[in-house]
């Protein structure tokens, strides 16, 4: 988002929760911290937050409704649902969000299609702690990724990808 746009968030803010009173500091903060959010989901998060916040909202608070809707993932008991469509047609992967199938992967795809139903609980918690964390830290990593230089790198990492050394050492080494 521009500068003017980060601005009109801001003015949202004020006009929404007029007993907030942001001074220079926070405006300029709030500004700085948007600036690499998309412009209109920055703007719908913050009317979202304005229909069900009763105080002006934290920069962490916008920041993570806009990346949660960036990541688009289903709650929990919708993605154990789908894994166990998926596993019921006896086939492995293909679910409608990449961490689905990754946390099914982590759990076991046949331990699942496997088990029987009534003992499906302990299957059902292992995957639903393994979406929670692979969820939380793939929202985390996006969260943070426009603030901090490394966290980009990070998640680059973690995809497997080669990341040159001297961006890794740049926030250490001054």
């Amino acid at each position: 988002m521009t500068k003017s746009e980060a601005v009109g968030v801001i003015k949202m803010l004020t006009a929404y929760w007029p007993g907030s009173k942001l001074s220079q500091e926070n405006v300029t903060a709030y500004c700085e911290m948007v600036l690499d959010l998309p412009a209109a989901a920055t703007e719908e998060a913050v009317k979202e937050l304005a229909a069900t916040s009763k105080f002006c909202p934290s920069i962490a608070e916008i920041r993570s409704l806009v990346t949660a809707r960036k990541l688009g993932a289903p709650t929990p008991d919708e993605a154990w649902s789908e894994v166990l469509e998926i596993a019921a047609r006896s086939k492995r992967g293909g679910a409608s969000h990449p961490l689905i199938d990754r946390a099914a992967e982590l759990v076991g795809w046949d331990r699942i299609a496997t088990t029987p139903t009534d003992y499906l609980y302990q299957e059902r918690a292992a995957f639903i702690r393994a979406y929670e964390g692979l969820r939380n830290r793939t929202q985390h990593e996006e969260q943070v990724a426009g603030v901090l230089p490394q966290a980009e790198d990070r998640k680059r990492i973690a995809s497997g990808e080669a990341v040159p050394v001297g961006s890794l050492l740049a926030g250490v080494v001054k």
